[in-house]
């Protein structure tokens, strides 16, 4: 596909996207509708030695790829209606997780559409100086596609430009698979901040606690992510849990219980999946059934 892409919006997504498929050797033009952030975009740009045309206002293209926010697809769909700037036989996509295709599905607009969300926690490439730390969590992401089928297949073929993998989820489950990408990156975060807050209690500094505590996260998760297809997520796991060691798993209870209540219900609540990751492993009835113990013992009273 080498006709030019356009992608309408200039945000994180949509400028990470267009630098991806830049390098990648995919044509592409950008729209960034707000003066400040278009000249921001330039400049970055211009700086990185990057060759992308960014537009004020969008054009007729065979292929769009609508960057905006979920609320405002079909708003955006409508305007480019509005603006007589619908190709013939084009293609839109949008990069929404959680909403369907169909949003983009207005009267006069393209026939051809679909969703392709990344599995990736994209950055804004205008924070970063290196380019390829900017477009490293686009190539080789997951996309969760669905649409019709003329669309699909443009949007894996824009993914393929990437060396990313495409996966279908249907309209009626893009909710539900948001949310799994959500319990796997924002709650991440939600979990450092607790985890920040108790290692500054305990001693550290916020410097301390943020460059030590975030090396850890991301050893935990290369230690599952070099595991075998297929293998149990249990064999990557360290810690109490692993160990069978309740008594340490009682000290975090009652320290977190201390330090902060709604912290060690958190923590309780994951303790017990794990526990349960737990129960095809080496470790006995008996070591299992004392970790449920004080498991139970962490349970807030009943209103």
């Amino acid at each position: 596909m080498l006709e030019p892409v356009l992608i309408v919006g200039a945000g994180r997504a949509g400028t990470t996207l267009a630098v991806a498929l830049v390098r990648a050797g995919q044509p592409v033009e950008l729209v960034a509708r707000r003066a400040e952030r278009r000249a921001a975009v330039i400049q970055w740009l211009k700086q990185q030695q990057i060759d992308l045309l960014v537009r004020a206002e969008p054009i007729a293209a065979a292929v769009v790829v609508l960057a905006v926010p979920d609320r405002a697809l079909t708003v955006t769909a409508q305007g480019l209606v509005a603006a007589g700037v619908v190709a013939d036989h084009a293609c839109w996509l949008h990069l929404s997780g959680a909403a369907s295709w169909q949003l983009l599905q207005v009267p006069g607009g393209a026939e051809e559409l679909a969703a392709m969300h990344p599995l990736a926690a994209l950055p804004d490439p205008l924070d970063l100086d290196d380019v390829a730390a900017a477009i490293r969590p686009c190539r080789g992401a997951t996309f969760a596609v669905a649409g019709t089928d003329a669309a699909r297949a443009v949007a894996s073929a824009l993914i393929a430009r990437l060396g990313g993998h495409v996966v279908a989820v249907a309209d009626d489950a893009r909710p539900l698979y948001h949310a799994a990408a959500a319990l796997a990156a924002n709650d991440l975060v939600a979990l450092l901040h607790m985890a920040e807050n108790a290692a500054v209690a305990a001693g550290l500094t916020p410097e301390q606690a943020r460059d030590g505590l975030g090396h850890l996260m991301q050893t935990a998760l290369d230690a599952v992510r070099r595991l075998p297809n297929g293998a149990p997520l249990r064999l990557g796991l360290t810690g109490a849990v692993a160990r069978g060691d309740a008594s340490t798993l009682a000290r975090h209870m009652q320290a977190l219980a201390q330090h902060e209540p709604a912290s060690a219900q958190i923590h309780s609540e994951l303790s017990r999946e794990l526990v349960n990751l737990m129960r095809g492993s080496n470790l006995g009835p008996a070591t299992l059934a004392a970790m449920d113990t004080v498991l139970a013992q962490a349970l807030p009273p009943d209103d």
